[in-house]
């Protein structure tokens, strides 16, 4: 006979194993940002640019005019371009803002969860373009932070991942096979800091940063393989990101039941550095954007890296310069998007 105190011992037990199982994420159909009405779960902001860009953001009816948005029912997927076929001067005025594109931010705002955004095309990396998915808190940045979870500028053949803080948050030298396969090229969080732990310095506005490793993370490898599912999580005590390619997404996200433990190393992560969630990120607003030059891909040092401007340095000395003149070459710079999945964690 088992003495009723072991008993009691294996149903406690039992119980705490079912508690521990019992947690997950959970989808409330509120979340899934797809179809017909994708667009509704969002706003269209056409104040100028706070980046600076050569861009002309449109209102929902503006950019429907003009294509710009679409959705093809066949395939359930939603369209964001930018405008490919004017000439424009590169000086900006009330009346020439830039190229004409479009900026959305979610209607919803999130503290904390699983966003997974199944994207069949980004913006191509041409000179002149900067293209984010991202979360922020815009009423009250930088003190409730700004996440970005698939972005970069110009040329470039890489995402980064990027988090933007107050004073206060850095994370640790995470790269290789501890913590995150990306590279970590800055660790103070701070949006106002040029010098970070471990005797490094970085530009003011830069973040923590990290190039991905993974491969076709952004840019024309990114679009030939078919997109890819960038997802990033946010906890109480940290925040993740992935990237997978078509072909190996986890079984789990395809059927709607995510387990992050089963995913491998993440391609960023916060954990082991120093920065309490809930005192630097609060209600995000999600973003999908294309703004063009503006205060990263049209800064010098980043412009004059590019090809655009050292084949023709003289027509071609500004960001804006190009953008205004050689429309055609955004022709790619458009996201398909064929949805966006937010999870919370229930117990």
């Amino acid at each position: 006979m088992v003495p009723s105190i072991v008993k009691a011992g294996v149903v406690a037990l039992s119980l705490a194993v079912a508690s521990v199982h019992a947690a997950e994420y959970t989808l409330d159909p509120t979340d899934v940002y797809a179809g017909a009405a994708f667009f509704d779960m969002w706003n269209f902001i056409t104040e100028n640019d706070p980046t600076g860009g050569f861009v002309d953001y449109q209102s929902q009816a503006q950019a429907q005019a003009k294509s710009l948005i679409g959705f093809n029912s066949a395939k359930n997927r939603s369209f964001i371009g930018a405008d490919y076929s004017t000439v424009l001067s590169p000086i900006q005025t009330a009346t020439n803002r830039g190229r004409a594109s479009v900026r959305i931010e979610s209607k919803k705002n999130y503290t904390r969860g699983l966003f997974v955004a199944d994207l069949y095309h980004a913006p191509a990396n041409v000179c002149g373009t900067w293209p984010s998915f991202w979360t922020v808190n815009h009423e009250n940045y930088p003190e409730w932070g700004e996440i970005d979870i698939f972005e970069n500028i110009n040329e470039n053949t890489a995402s980064l991942h990027t988090l933007h803080t107050t004073a206060g948050c850095t994370v640790a030298a995470n790269q290789g096979a501890t913590r995150q396969t990306s590279t970590e090229q800055s660790y103070n969080c701070d949006d106002q800091a040029t010098t970070g732990p471990f005797g490094t310095t970085q530009s003011q506005y830069q973040g923590c940063s990290a190039t991905s490793t993974t491969a076709n993370s952004y840019g024309s490898g990114f679009n030939n393989q078919g997109g890819g599912t960038v997802v990033m999580e946010w906890s109480t005590h940290f925040i993740k990101m992935w990237t997978f390619a078509p072909g190996a997404v986890p079984a789990n996200i395809l059927s709607e039941t995510p387990d992050t433990s089963t995913w491998g190393l993440p391609s960023f992560d916060t954990e082991g550095g120093n920065c309490t969630m809930n005192d630097h990120f609060q209600a995000h607003n999600m973003v999908f954007d294309l703004t063009f030059c503006g205060t990263y891909a049209g800064q010098s040092y980043f412009w004059e890296q590019t090809s655009c401007y050292k084949n023709n340095p003289t027509a071609y000395a500004t960001c804006a310069d190009y953008v205004a003149a050689n429309p055609s070459v955004y022709a790619n710079a458009y996201w398909i998007i064929n949805s966006v999945k937010v999870y919370q964690w229930q117990y």
